[in-house]
């Protein structure tokens, strides 16, 4: 049963660190810098999806098939709506945490500021992880161990096609964008599979319409940078409708 897991295994670092391979190979080693100041900001999601799934993997794997999707399909929807809220925050904060000083230090140095651009985008990606997190019970619960080497590897093809031929034209940001649709085309392919195996839905006109406000806020976000009471109201309110959003999933 675990073999498949090994070459996955394999895949999932592939696709985390090949990328500063081929900025090194394909553009410079100094946006192999900038590339990974951002990219350890936006690894904070991460370590939301895979502190959810420590504890996530083994609820699942106690469940009976017969009656465990209308608890996966809660669950899913209300860690969407929360991955969606710190992705958004992280995007918003990411300059704040970069400006911060200890004594004469920076909490990251000024050189590596530019590299912030990517962090928006490394926050997507790993939404789209989480959602692949999310629909991983039906390849325990329905011993599809095998298609786990398949997914993970077509997200390192994604991958490498992608950064092969956007790292000349974008830079860093190319290598970002390949991570994105690499963790995309897993997500859907596995979304699909299961429509046959275990089709997990969710509640998909909360989740858009909270995706739709979230864009709103964050353009907001973005416009009043620079008024710090408008700031704060805009947080608040966010926070408190993110509250509210998962209220109502639940209630429903």
């Amino acid at each position: 049963f675990s073999l498949p897991f090994v070459p996955a295994a394999l895949f999932f670092m592939l696709i985390e660190l090949s990328d500063r391979w081929m900025i090194a190979w394909l553009s410079s080693v100094e946006n192999v810098g900038l590339y990974g100041a951002g990219y350890k900001i936006g690894g904070f999601m991460l370590l939301l999806v895979r502190g959810f799934n420590l504890n996530w993997q083994p609820y699942y794997l106690k469940q009976e098939v017969s009656s465990c999707l209308k608890k996966f399909n809660l669950i899913g929807s209300t860690f969407i709506v929360v991955m969606i809220f710190f992705s958004v925050l992280l995007s918003v904060f990411w300059p704040i945490l970069f400006n911060i000083k200890i004594g004469s230090l920076y909490f990251v140095g000024v050189d590596f500021w530019e590299g912030g651009a990517i962090i928006p985008i490394i926050c997507v990606a790993y939404v789209f992880y989480g959602i692949f997190v999310l629909q991983m019970p039906s390849i325990y619960l329905k011993n599809k161990e095998g298609w786990v080497v398949v997914f993970w590897g077509v997200g390192v093809f994604v991958n490498f096609i992608l950064n092969y031929f956007l790292i000349p034209l974008c830079g860093f940001l190319g290598a970002a964008i390949g991570t994105l649709f690499a963790y995309l085309i897993m997500t859907l392919l596995l979304i699909y599979k299961n429509h046959f195996w275990l089709p997990i839905k969710y509640d998909y006109k909360k989740i858009f319409s909270f995706l739709l406000l979230s864009v709103g806020f964050y353009a907001s976000f973005l416009l009043f940078a620079n008024n710090f009471l408008i700031f704060c109201f805009l947080i608040f309110s966010y926070f408190f409708m993110s509250l509210f959003y998962v209220y109502k999933i639940q209630k429903s």
